[in-house]
């Protein structure tokens, strides 16, 4: 379906364009500027903020605080030894396990332990030697006595030493372990054996008291100290000062807390605890020197 178009205008078309609309301008100044025009200034806020803040919130005062002399008065203390080991305590150890340090005499036996370790090789006498008077009259007395120069010696000079040290079960009193001055005894067993059952016979009477201290043959006496699954007995030539047997708790107690798992079970200690023993002879007094 087609729809008819109305036919163009006839007639020739124009021969100028159409008029163009007049524009009406406003006059220009007849003298120009020479410059530029000055920037013009916008008074702008910052972001952010308003022309009128509100006013400023008062501060009320804070009264001022009560004192109390006597209670701000700084407290003083004064400290013992005892607050000094409990400061101490989480950087040198203690517990139920180990003794502490600073408790009792154990801290002393400690340091006389470790000294005695250290200079055992290089030990000097403070006593000068025995003039020669009196050393003919020591052996003169060895010779009439049949005693040793060495026992007239520690008598005469009251010195004192661990010569001998055994370490029996608390209950069978069997011999666990030994150590000895005298190295052909030290190595042996069966030299050892009889000395020790015999010291052994002597601990416990018929009623079952322990003697601490007894005489224990050739001028020598026995110390006995008394532990938790052992009994010590240490064989002293000449009279002990007061600190051999705080230094032969220590020595046992160092022993049962190492093998107490040996004791508990009945394992042989012989060879085990008797470089613990060996340190036990290192306890004497300075003895004067006896060369000639």
């Amino acid at each position: 379906m087609t729809s008819e178009i109305d036919p163009l205008p006839s007639g020739t078309p124009p021969d100028s364009p159409a008029p163009k609309p007049a524009v009406k301008v406003s006059d220009l100044p007849e003298d120009p500027p020479h410059g530029p025009a000055p920037k013009s200034t916008l008074d702008v806020a910052p972001f952010g903020e308003v022309e009128n803040p509100p006013p400023a919130p008062t501060k009320e005062p804070v009264p001022a605080m009560a004192m109390d002399p006597e209670r701000d008065r700084p407290q003083t203390r004064d400290y013992t030894d005892a607050d000094l080991a409990e400061a101490l305590r989480p950087l040198i150890g203690g517990g139920s396990i180990v003794p502490a340090p600073f408790e009792s005499d154990d801290f002393e036996a400690t340091l006389r332990c470790a000294i005695r370790r250290a200079l055992a090789e290089h030990t000097q006498s403070p006593f000068d030697r025995p003039d020669f008077v009196h050393r003919c009259m020591w052996r003169f007395d060895a010779l009439l006595s049949s005693r040793s120069y060495e026992e007239i010696l520690y008598e005469k000079t009251r010195r004192f030493r661990i010569e001998e040290i055994y370490l029996y079960d608390h209950d069978r009193l069997s011999l666990l372990s030994f150590a000895s001055a005298d190295p052909s005894r030290h190595t042996s067993a069966r030299k050892t054996s009889p000395a020790a059952q015999r010291i052994a016979s002597r601990i416990r009477d018929n009623t079952g008291a322990i003697a601490l201290d007894f005489a224990a043959g050739d001028g020598r006496r026995a110390i006995i100290r008394i532990g938790r699954w052992s009994i010590m007995a240490a064989i002293v030539r000449g009279e002990p000062d007061a600190l051999v047997r705080s230094d032969l708790d220590y020595a046992q107690r160092r022993i049962e807390e190492r093998f107490q798992q040996e004791f508990d079970s009945g394992s042989p200690l012989l060879l085990e605890i008797q470089p613990l023993l060996e340190e036990c002879l290192l306890i004497h007094s300075p003895v004067i020197p006896v060369d000639l």
